[in-house]
Parts: C-alpha cells; sequence; structure tokens
C-alpha cells in the first residue's frame, strides 16, 4: 500500500477487499497486519484507481462485526466517503455509498448516525436515491432503510428533515421502479416477525403526535405497492418489515 506505483496500491487494495469477505481473516490476520491506517490513507490518494479500490476495500471493514470499523472512524473516514459521494464518478460515489450503508447499521453507538446523517446532507442523501447509476441509488436506499431499523431518534431525523411526504412518496415510487434491485432494497423482508423499523416509526410518531398522518402514508405506500405487484391485502405490511440482506459482502 505504500508503492509508489499506483497499480500496486490499487492492487493492494483490491487483494485487501478479497480477503474481508472471510470473516476469520476480517477478525485477526487483517487485524495483525494494521491494515486500517494505511487503508485510510489511500481513501485521498492522489489517483482515482487507487481512491475507487480503497473505497471498495473499505466497504466490508465498516460491516458491524469488523474490530477495524472504529479504527477507521477514528482517523476521520465517514467525512471523506461523504465527500466521496459527491464525485464525478459512478463506481467512486457507489463505494462510498456502500460503505456509508453498512456503517449505519448496527453502529457502535446511535449518536454516530446522527453524525452520518448531518455530515452526508439529506438533499444529498435524497440527490443519491435519484443518482444516475441503478447501483448509487440502490445503496442509497439502503441507508435509508438501514437507519430506520436503528433507534426511534435516527428514524425521526430521516422524517423530520427530509419531509414524511417526501419520503413516503420516495417509497412509494421506488416500489414501482421497474428495476428488482430498486424495489428489493425498499420491500426489504416479508417476514411478520421483525417490523421493528415499522414499530419504531410508529412509536415515533404517536410521540410527536402526528401518528395519524404517518398512518395514512404508510397506507397509501402498501395501497400503491399492493396494487403494483398484485399483493393480498394481508401483506401490505410486509414490505415495511426492515431487514437487513444478511449477505452483503462488496
Amino acid at each position: 500500500m505504500s508503492s509508489s506505483v499506483p497499480g500496486i496500491r490499487a492492487a493492494a487494495c483490491q487483494c485487501t477487499r478479497s480477503l474481508s469477505r472471510s470473516v476469520c481473516i476480517l477478525r485477526t490476520n487483517l487485524v495483525d497486519a494494521g491494515i486500517a491506517v494505511p487503508l485510510f490513507r489511500l481513501l485521498s490518494d492522489e489517483s482515482l484507481e487507487v481512491r475507487i479500490a480503497a473505497t471498495g476495500a473499505v466497504c466490508n471493514l465498516m460491516l458491524e462485526f469488523s474490530p477495524m470499523r472504529k479504527a477507521i472512524l477514528d482517523q476521520g473516514a465517514m467525512k471523506i466517503l461523504c465527500q466521496h459521494t459527491h464525485s464525478q464518478y459512478a463506481q467512486l460515489r457507489l463505494n462510498a455509498v456502500w460503505a456509508l450503508k453498512h456503517f449505519c447499521y448496527q453502529p457502535d453507538e446511535p449518536l454516530q448516525v446522527e453524525r452520518l446523517l448531518r455530515e452526508l446532507g439529506y438533499d444529498q442523501l435524497m440527490k443519491l436515491c435519484e443518482d444516475e447509476d441503478i447501483g448509487v441509488q440502490e445503496q442509497a436506499l439502503s441507508v435509508i432503510r438501514n437507519v430506520m431499523t436503528g433507534e426511534v431518534k435516527s428514524i425521526g431525523l430521516l422524517f423530520d428533515n427530509i419531509g414524511s411526504a417526501t419520503l413516503m412518496k420516495l417509497i412509494a415510487n421506488k416500489l414501482d421502479s421497474s428495476y428488482s434491485e430498486i424495489v428489493g432494497a425498499v420491500s426489504i423482508s416479508r417476514s411478520r416477525a421483525d417490523c421493528k423499523g415499522c414499530l419504531y416509526l410508529c412509536t415515533y410518531r404517536i410521540r410527536n403526535r402526528s401518528a395519524s398522518k404517518c398512518i395514512d402514508l404508510q397506507y397509501e405506500c402498501y395501497e400503491s405497492h399492493s396494487a403494483s405487484h398484485g399483493l393480498p391485502i394481508g401483506q401490505r405490511a410486509n414490505w415495511m418489515c426492515l431487514d437487513r440482506d444478511k449477505s452483503d459482502c462488496h
């Protein structure tokens, strides 16, 4: 990673990314090698090829079970990743949003999600949901999904800063997408056993005395989804069950 040749630095990042797909290696060998700090430096490398490769490698290091997540965040990776979401290069945007998606799922501290949303910006998050690259859209929608599986306060931040009507309209529109990846990013789990995000959402709105508006908006989305995809009445609420794709390594 300290090579003077950009191609070699990029190859080292790609090797790290491949190795990090093994949970065992991620928790042992990569930690022992002290990979976090040199990888962080490459996030701001002068070479675009290296920046893309380094951001792709960071994706797996940001998973909730990664022991290197905190080390990378302590170096200031969140700010750099948020900056990369503004890049003109789709692959760099994609990798950056993918890493942020992993970060906001089961963060070490609930306040980290608030800091992420503030650093990224709610307008930028919505912009990414409409990105010209379908992969970027999918990952941005997954950021919203993962935030909604967290603390009630985090869910409230989305609704308060984006707006209930705007957020629900976005979800309803994406359910009508012709791309299965986009529909999958917002329709998540069919299981009735894990409705945490939906329950948190309703709890938050009840506490803020606007539950009826929230329920009306959700019902409108259920109606749209059911009409578009032919789901029976009993399944209307299922698509709001927010869960994470367990096989989500990059």
